[in-house]
């Protein structure tokens, strides 16, 4: 499945500065059109022997099933497997063989959450959706941390490894010059201020699998 994410500023937003417009499509077609040596166009459609908008984009946008109702392949679909010569399922998911009543959707997202979205290739493989509900909740989580000491946030960020792999008490002492105690009590204090502002950072951290508390 491909996502195709179109960004643009949010002009009057606090939370979020971007508004992402999200495009799903079928990457099994779309990559095998491309090994082929063509773009998934008009043209290529009047090659196949398929009417382009009716056809081929239904295909592409997974609006449209390669199945009639009695489970039989469509003619246009057969035509696109013997033109690539490919079979259905090398086409088509399972999941894909069902159309989706709608192949794009608006999220609202922070810069960071754009930024992080963008920078790698942590789509590959995953539920695009999911990706993007986890780095709008990292970008919250981030927004929330900032409003807490310094030290307090540094702590927590270590602790959940919401910066990277997350570490022990003593490796954060070690690290900061402090006693595992004094560090202890540091992540106490800054988990009861997020408390009192109902963000629950350990549940968020356990939802989306971004490391742990061990000692």
């Amino acid at each position: 499945m491909q996502v195709l994410l179109l960004v643009e500023p949010l002009l009057e937003s606090v939370m979020s500065d971007y508004r992402v417009n999200i495009k799903v499509r079928n990457a099994r077609l779309l990559r095998a059109i491309e090994e082929a040596g063509y773009r998934a166009g008009g043209k290529f459609a009047d090659l196949v022997g398929i009417s382009y908008a009716m056809h081929l984009l239904a295909y592409l946008n997974l609006s449209r099933m390669p199945f009639d109702e009695i489970g039989d392949l469509r003619p246009c679909a057969e035509k696109l497997c013997v033109f690539l010569h490919k079979m259905p399922d090398e086409l088509w998911s399972e999941d894909q063989q069902f159309p989706l009543e709608t192949n794009s959707a608006e999220v609202e997202l922070t810069a960071a959450a754009v930024q992080g979205l963008l920078a790698g290739n942590e789509a590959q493989g995953c539920d695009p959706l999911e990706i993007l509900e986890r780095r709008e909740m990292l970008g919250e989580v981030d927004a929330r941390l900032d409003t807490i000491h310094p030290k307090q946030s540094d702590v927590l960020r270590a602790r959940f490894g919401f910066d990277g792999a997350p570490q022990t008490l003593d490796e954060i002492a070690k690290a900061k010059g402090l006693t595992r105690e004094r560090v202890r009590q540091i992540e106490a204090n800054a988990l009861y201020k997020l408390r009192r502002r109902s963000v629950g950072l350990q549940e968020i951290a356990h939802t989306f699998g971004i490391g742990g508390t061990s000692a």
